[in-house]
């Protein structure tokens, strides 16, 4: 699944900002969308936890459901040939997503995205009601894992919760966290509408290498439709240093320059492939990792990790995407003169790869169960 981007050939919408939003109960909603009454204003994305002085909020146990409609400009829909793909960045921790109030997808897996294709279900006069229901429960099935039936790993009293009230909740309920950290919910990450061209790229795969002083790129493009895929590749200055043919293959980046990690120069390339009238890009830096013994290696020299464990967690914001708190991290990171922190417990939004990436701060990359 490629992040969506707005260039000449895909636009770009981003449904963030004010939603209407109503705390549930456990019972799970069926196939079609019922308003709730009395919603009230939340943002997005952002937990719901904290955004309003509320215990019920903090404490929330089962579903809770967000709406919002929005009118499409008509160039985006209809005769034009795109398509038109909803994309979750994330939504905590079950997600049950409705279009005009008919469920269109279900998802499980809190911290990962999701995308369903809507061009069959946009209406003559571009107006979309979105509905999503949010199930904040974890259990033996969810990612991080939860408590069922009295088995928790920090035990029965769980003394690694942050707040004391929502433990005594979820104690009642059966349903402590089998984790340390504060168990946020609702939609996380952005939430976007972006359209690509009928015959478009779908998925790709770089992976860099060395040989002397030239670099190696192995890509692979997969592509839905008709057409043949072309591939460019630039350097920071914009210039074309190599290019390709084929859906796969390698490409031979001559004296190449090296990504290397802060306060080194992380320098990144950009790949550009064409399919049709499709086009997209992605950045890439030219390195090699690899363990010898108890060495790590960067592009073949040993590298001492100076950094720490990380959350996404902020005030208000609880685990929802803050780009300011992004940027700020990573400026205190260089400041402290550290180059590398963990992602505890799950994966990161893609935004903070991607600004590591071009800052020069590598990343211990865990999953949901690390």
């Amino acid at each position: 699944m490629l992040y969506p981007i707005m260039n000449r050939s895909r636009s770009l919408i981003d449904l963030g900002g004010i939603w209407h939003f109503k705390l549930g109960d456990e019972k799970e909603p069926g196939d079609t969308w019922i308003e709730p009454q009395a919603m009230e204003m939340i943002c997005v994305p952002a937990s719901y936890n904290d955004q309003k002085d509320d215990p019920a909020y903090r404490n929330h146990y089962g579903w809770a459901y967000y709406e919002r409609t929005v009118e499409l400009p008509a160039l985006l829909y209809g005769s034009n040939g795109q398509r038109q793909v909803l994309r979750f960045d994330a939504v905590t921790h079950v997600a049950k997503v409705y279009i005009n109030g008919k469920l269109i997808m279900t998802h499980k897996g809190g911290f990962l995205p999701f995308e369903v294709e809507i061009t069959d279900l946009i209406p003559e006069d571009g107006h979309l009601t979105i509905g999503v229901a949010v199930d904040n429960r974890i259990s033996h099935s969810t990612l991080p894992v939860g408590n069922e039936g009295g088995t928790a790993f920090f035990g029965s009293d769980n003394p690694g919760v942050p707040s004391v009230e929502a433990a005594k909740v979820w104690r009642k309920q059966g349903n402590l966290p089998n984790f340390d950290f504060f168990n946020y919910a609702g939609i996380n990450r952005p939430v976007r509408l972006y359209t690509t061209p009928v015959s478009r790229i779908c998925g790709l795969t770089l992976i860099p290498d060395i040989d002397d002083t030239d670099g190696i790129l192995q890509y692979e493009a997969e592509t839905e439709g008709e057409g043949a895929v072309h591939v460019e590749i630039f350097d920071v200055e914009g210039n074309k240093v190599a290019e390709a043919e084929g859906a796969s293959g390698t490409i031979t980046i001559p004296d190449a320059r090296l990504w290397w990690p802060w306060p080194g120069t992380p320098y990144l390339y950009r790949a550009v492939f064409t399919f049709g009238e499709d086009i997209y890009e992605e950045t890439f830096g030219i390195r090699t990792v690899k363990v010898e013994g108890t060495q790590f290696l960067i592009n073949g020299k040993p590298f001492y990790f100076k950094g720490f464990g990380k959350h996404e967690d902020s005030p208000f914001h609880g685990r929802g995407l803050d780009l300011c708190l992004g940027v700020k991290d990573v400026n205190l990171i260089h400041w402290l003169h550290a180059n590398s922190f963990r992602t505890s417990h799950y994966p990161y939004a893609e935004e903070m790869y991607q600004l590591c990436d071009r800052e020069g701060i590598v990343i211990i990359d865990e999953t949901p169960a690390g």
